[in-house]
């Protein structure tokens, strides 16, 4: 029952940040990661503690977050939420390096292309700063054509925007 609750508290979390009720998603956050924590769901406990990074309103708060997340995705072995906490953790510059050291080695980053373009990118990035021009060209074209590669599989963007239309933000429904 607690995993169940805690789950609900997690989504509810979720949704209420998408809809901007900060504050609320904070405390469904915290009673979401006591519960995990009690369950010792290392997946959720990182899941929860990337989401409070997002959240977080200070550098040291999404600093420690992050960094939680990353230890919880790293010894459930869930690669590609490990490479998406990495990710994230590229946009801090005392982060960056290791993180992007971890995406380097992890197969996840390789193989999803939404993962792949977002290394790819913070790679260009980390190399454009370090005045590696060329580098980081390179790293920013594989970005690109891979981001490419998604978009010739995808239907006309006639077809893709009307049906977009139709859909609406679940989160009001689920707060």
């Amino acid at each position: 029952v607690g995993y169940e609750k805690a789950k609900a508290a997690y989504y509810r979390a979720l949704a209420a940040a998408g809809i901007g009720r900060m504050s609320e998603a904070k405390i469904l956050l915290r009673r979401a990661s006591l519960a995990f924590g009690k369950e010792s769901n290392l997946g959720f406990l990182g899941a929860s503690a990337l989401l409070t990074a997002i959240l977080a309103g200070s550098t040291i708060e999404r600093r420690r977050a992050l960094l939680k997340a990353i230890r919880h995705f790293s010894r459930a072995q869930l690669p590609l939420w490990s490479a998406t906490a990495d990710i994230h953790a590229t946009f801090d510059s005392q982060l960056r390096t290791e993180a992007l050291a971890r995406l380097s080695r992890n197969k996840a980053a390789r193989g999803v292309p939404h993962l792949y373009a977002a290394w790819q990118t913070r790679l260009g990035d980390a190399r454009a700063a370090a005045g590696r021009a060329n580098e980081a060209s390179r790293h920013w074209e594989m970005a690109a054509n891979c981001l490419d590669r998604i978009k010739a599989q995808l239907p006309p963007l006639g077809i893709r925007s009307q049906s977009g239309k139709a859909e609406h933000s679940p989160h009001v429904k689920l707060v």
